[in-house]
Parts: C-alpha cells; sequence; structure tokens
C-alpha cells in the first residue's frame, strides 16, 4: 500500500510503515516469526492478496478436503498459506502427523502455515458445537478461566498445542511459526430449540433421521445429533439431503442398527464460545491462553489471529455491529497479532449473493479501521465461500473478488475451506471462479 504526503511529495510504502512492525503478543517472538509477520503486512494488500486453503486428515491418512489441489485446478498456483484443523495427537495420532509434514512442507516451500481449532466443550464434551443454545448458561467458557473448574483439562490440551509449536513444528534449529486461529467466529450464533428425532436408519453410508415435526432444515444446515442409541449416530452431521420436512439425510460412517427410543437434534448455529453472553469471560480465556503459551510454556513462534463473524445485513444479527460490537469481544491489542474474518454468503436472490452489499463493506470497514489499521495489524479472509449459489454465473469474479479487491485494499490473504465452499467445475459459476483465482493480483507462491 501507498501513500502520498503531498505537503512534502514523499511516498510512503507499506516497507517503510511496516518494515520494523513486530507481533504485539510476544516482544520475545522469534526471529522467523516477526519475518512472518512482516511479509503479511509488506509482501501483500493494496489491490493484491494471498491465495490461501485449509484441509484436515481422516483416519486413514487420505486428505479431507484437499483444498490445495482444488486450488491448483482452478488457476494452476499453489496457494501461499495453508492452514490445518488441529488434530490432537493422543486420540488422531494418524491425522496429527499428515497435519505437521504438510505444514512443514509447505514452509519449506517458502509458504505461511496456520492451525485452526473446533475445540470440543471441556464441560459437556462433544464436538464444537455440542452446546444447546437454549440452555442459559455460558459455563463451558466460564470453567476454563484460570479460576475454573475445568481448566486443568483445557490446559492439557493447550499443552499438546505448546508441543507441537515448540518441538514438532521444528526444521532444523528453525521453529516454524504458524498463525494460532483459537476461538472463531466467536460473535456469530443464534438460539436453536431441540428437536425430537423419533427414528434413524442407515443405508449405503447415509443415515435417514425422522423427526417428530417440521424440522425446518435445509442442505448444507449443520446439525448437532445427541442422546442416540446406538452412540454412533451422535456427533455434528452435515445435512445432504431433505427429502421432506420431517426427514433429513447425513453421511453415517459404519452400519449402526436403527435408532432404539429417540433421539435430540439442533440446528448449529454458533459455536460454544460464541455469544454476548460469554464475551466478557472468552476474553479472559484468549487473553490467558496467549500468556499459558507464551510465558508458561515458552512459545514464541505463534502469531495469534482474532476472527469474528462479519454482517452483510442478512446473515448472523448476532455480528451486527451497531447492535453488538466488535469490543464486545476484543481481548486487547497485546493479544491479537492477525485480524481475520469468515464470511460464507449463503443468501439466494440476485441482490443478496457475494459481498457486494453496503451492509458488508460497513461492517468490516469498521473491523479494518478500529482494528487494523488503528493497531497495524494485517487483516484476512480465513474463511470465504458459499454452500450454494454454482447456477449465479457472476458469483465469484463480478460480485467476490473484484469488491474484495477494490473496497477492501488493507486485505492480505482469502483463504478457502474445502472444495465444497469454491467454485465447482461444471457449475455457472466456476469460469468466473477460475477467473477470479488467474487474476495477477491474486498471488499463490
Amino acid at each position: 500500500m501507498t501513500e502520498i504526503l503531498c505537503n512534502v511529495g514523499t511516498l510512503i510504502t507499506d516497507e517503510m510503515r511496516f518494515g520494523n512492525a513486530t507481533p504485539a503478543t510476544d516482544p520475545a517472538a522469534t526471529a522467523e516469526t516477526v519475518a512472518t509477520y512482516r511479509r503479511l503486512l509488506t509482501g501483500f494488500g493494496n489491490g493484491t492478496i494471498a491465495l490461501g486453503a485449509s484441509d484436515r486428515s481422516r483416519p486413514d491418512g487420505t486428505l479431507f478436503y484437499n483444498t490445495v489441489a482444488a486450488i491448483q485446478a482452478a488457476c494452476g498456483k499453489y496457494p501461499v498459506m495453508l492452514a490445518w484443523e488441529w488434530a490432537d495427537p493422543a486420540t488422531q495420532p494418524v491425522e496429527y502427523a499428515l497435519m505437521v509434514s504438510s505444514l512443514k512442507a509447505h514452509y519449506a516451500r517458502g509458504g505461511i502455515c496456520g492451525v485452526h481449532f473446533h475445540f470440543g466443550s471441556f464441560l459437556a464434551g462433544g464436538s464444537a458445537s455440542d452446546k444447546d443454545r437454549e440452555k442459559a448458561s455460558f459455563d463451558e467458557v466460564t470453567q476454563i478461566k484460570a479460576s475454573g473448574t475445568r481448566v486443568t483439562q483445557y490446559r492439557a490440551t493447550l499443552d499438546k498445542i505448546a508441543t507441537f509449536l515448540n518441538t514438532d513444528m521444528v526444521s532444523g534449529s528453525t521453529k516454524i511459526p504458524v498463525i494460532v486461529r483459537l476461538f472463531h467466529e466467536l460473535n456469530g450464533w443464534s438460539d436453536e430449540p431441540d428437536q425430537t428425532i423419533s427414528s434413524m436408519t442407515t443405508s449405503g453410508g447415509f443415515a435417514t433421521a425422522n423427526f417428530s415435526a417440521p424440522h425446518g432444515l435445509v442442505p448444507g444446515d449443520f446439525l448437532q445429533v445427541n442422546s442416540c442409541t446406538p452412540t454412533a449416530y451422535n456427533g455434528l452431521r452435515y445435512i445432504s439431503t431433505v427429502p421432506s420436512t420431517t426427514q433429513v439425510t447425513f453421511e453415517q460412517s459404519g452400519s449402526p442398527a436403527a435408532l432404539s427410543g429417540t433421539g435430540i437434534g439442533y440446528k448449529v448455529v454458533g459455536f460454544w464460545w460464541a455469544g454476548n453472553d460469554r464475551a466478557a469471560d472468552l476474553k479472559i480465556v484468549w487473553q490467558e491462553t496467549v500468556a499459558y503459551l507464551r510465558d508458561t510454556k515458552g512459545v514464541h513462534n505463534a502469531l495469534y489471529s482474532w476472527c469474528p463473524y462479519t454482517y452483510d445485513g442478512i446473515l448472523y444479527v448476532s455480528s451486527n455491529p451497531a447492535t453488538y460490537p466488535y469490543a464486545t469481544w476484543w481481548p486487547g491489542n497485546d493479544y491479537v497479532d492477525v485480524v481475520a474474518i469468515d464470511y460464507y454468503g449463503e443468501n439466494k436472490g440476485a441482490s443478496n449473493w457475494g459481498i457486494d452489499k453496503d451492509a458488508f463493506r460497513a461492517s468490516t470497514r469498521t473491523l479494518i479501521r478500529n482494528y487494523c489499521d488503528a493497531q497495524r495489524k494485517p487483516f484476512v479472509f480465513a474463511e470465504l465461500g458459499y454452500r450454494v449459489g454454482g447456477d449465479v454465473a457472476n458469483l465469484w469474479d463480478e460480485l467476490t473478488f473484484t469488491p474484495l479487491l477494490r473496497d477492501f485494499t488493507q486485505c492480505r490473504a482469502v483463504s478457502f475451506w474445502g472444495p465444497e465452499f469454491m467454485g465447482v467445475a461444471g457449475t455457472a459459476a466456476y469460469a468466473g471462479f477460475q477467473a477470479a483465482l488467474a487474476d495477477s493480483r491474486v498471488k499463490g507462491l
């Protein structure tokens, strides 16, 4: 990015402005971590962005998404940024080993590495979304504070993360820098009621769940399934099809017997850490987490990414900064290095697709102005995508990347979670997706 100071005619570049920048979270950050931070600030922006991808592994060692290959197939570029979903080394050893080896190989290639976390509730157990939002409680967050009853369990996980950063993410004598994205989409939630699953069967790798009343779900929604026998049905499920108002299907591993009795299901809209009712405690947890990893465990190769959901006027009313200011969740300048957002624009209708919307511009610019420009931090799209919209021919070029490059010149990178949220070959939107990624302003390695 450049600015011209007319009174002296001096050209100020990002290299001049940020060339000596250091991560706010750690005055003792390694030289490589400082270099990565400065690379984000000076290497991209002002109408150029780095491509990014996310991935994870299955228990058999195959890639769950293979997002890098999907990007390469679309535009021939290899992404600059690669982030993996955290795998627990104790319970997911195969996935953990592939995460480590893939990130180390990416760094050796010249890339920037990251890791995401979908922590299961340390109070209730289960998945990141295994929380009934109707329950008026924020104990899941409160109890992992230093004074909480589950801090020991939480810090046992942090100890594994510290080993990952200090011991496993090492190349020669270099501790590889890693962007650590904690508690993302922390301002996006809504309360969804429990619904009774009256019967469920499995066939051909899919489960069919029948509800006792209309469920209101659509393909692409996430459903948390609980209280089922056999227990193999329980967990976070991605809705594949909706044959009727009382029936859904989703992928189901194995061939469990038919449901005995009834189960519970509820639409997942928000993680257990998300919500303004737990924001004050979450800020404390965030601060304590950074301090624990840095000061107690000696981690100095982490860049901490804070990632709210941005508001587009339609999705996630809870993310409207006019009602719920971003400051509600901001842990403080000294505890954040990278400001990110997630956005999945699943709004049907010609006037709603894409990010070329006044509400999106206003909320995102508010975020950038208050937490990037003012605090001298890089801004990135950690997740960007659409679950539907393949029939909208100009979705990716005119309605997404054109306004992204035009309206958000401070943006340093844009990353995709998986191919199902990207342009899909054979759809009307794919040519525009290819053109958007092939643009010379969108950078690969």
